[in-house]
Parts: C-alpha cells; structure tokens; sequence
C-alpha cells in the first residue's frame, strides 16, 4: 500500500465527512466503527444498524466506502 493511497484516502474521507456531517449527528458519527475481517476485508458500522462489508485498501478507504454505502442506502433515488 503506498503513501500516496492512504493520503488520497485521508483525502476523500474528509470531504465525503463533509457532506454526511450537514446529515448526521456527532454522536452518529462517533459511534461509527470499522474493523478488518480479513486480508482487504472490511466491516463499517455505521448510524443506526447499517453495516458495510467490502473490500478496502486500508481503513480510511474503508471508511469512504462505508459512508458511501449509508449515503446510498439513505437517500435511494425515488422512481419518477
């Protein structure tokens, strides 16, 4: 894994916790956990009972990869 992943990584997390940040309260966001399964396997818990598992490349990409997936889920788009 190379630096330059992880700072991209770092990178992304902190503008995607800007936008769930105007959705979520702090007490969500802390109670948030990611933990490693496995070799690249990952597990986020996030607000609520929403999980996440999936591959990642370290847990700053795991964590964008949760929050992604909650803000999906969340805010499905609504059939027209």
């Amino acid at each position: 894994m190379s630096q330059a992943n992880e700072a991209f990584c770092r990178l992304l997390l902190k503008c995607v916790i800007d936008d769930v940040r105007d959705v979520t309260t702090a007490a969500e966001r802390r109670a948030v956990s990611v933990s490693k399964n496995s070799r690249d396997q990952w597990v986020f818990h996030g607000p609520g009972d929403f999980y996440w598992y999936g591959e990642a490349d370290n847990l700053w990409d795991a964590q964008v990869k949760g929050w992604q997936a909650w803000w999906s889920q969340r805010f499905k788009e609504q059939p027209k």
